[in-house]
């Protein structure tokens, strides 16, 4: 990948850091959470899940779609989908079959327009997050799936 063409400014470049923390370290530590609720956590704690699962995926879910719409904007403004961030940044499939890759662009609309948004720990080195169309006619998409370790790189090629 060649390096990003755009020097973002210093309060973007926060708000990206900022919001990718909060997204990373929330696929990161589900996986282990989840065993340790399993296998550990045995008293009696109603809030338990809450605090473990409820509220850090309202927050990762939250700084996620504050990180795309800024790069939809940016996107807009500063064509941050030249290329210069890899082309691959999961994959999207389509209503008549077809799978294709999706760009940074892609990985905001398909985040922006979604029906539904899933964490998905299938794989705990390899979080993935899975949007959903609307069933409405007009969409040509079934799902999207963001491979946030690809998605990570992304941002570090906009930060600098």
């Amino acid at each position: 990948m060649k390096p990003m063409a755009h020097q973002l400014a210093f309060p973007i470049t926060k708000v990206i850091i900022d919001n990718l923390s909060a997204v990373m370290m929330f696929a990161y530590s589900q996986p282990p959470l989840r065993e340790f609720r399993r296998d550990s956590f045995t008293g009696d704690w109603e809030r338990i899940d809450e605090v473990l699962f409820g509220i850090p995926e309202q927050l990762a879910t939250r700084a996620m779609i504050e990180l795309v719409l800024l790069f939809r904007t940016l996107d807009d403004h500063e064509d941050l989908d030249d290329g210069s961030l890899g082309s691959q940044f999961g994959t999207l499939y389509l209503k008549n079959g077809t799978i294709k890759p999706l760009s940074i662009r892609d990985v905001a609309n398909k985040t922006i327009h979604a029906k539904t948004i899933e964490w998905v720990f299938d794989d705990p080195k390899k979080p993935v997050l899975k949007t959903t169309a609307h069933d409405g006619s007009r969409e040509n998409w079934t799902h999207a799936e963001i491979d946030l370790n690809t998605f990570a790189v992304g941002c570090r090629l906009m930060t600098g």
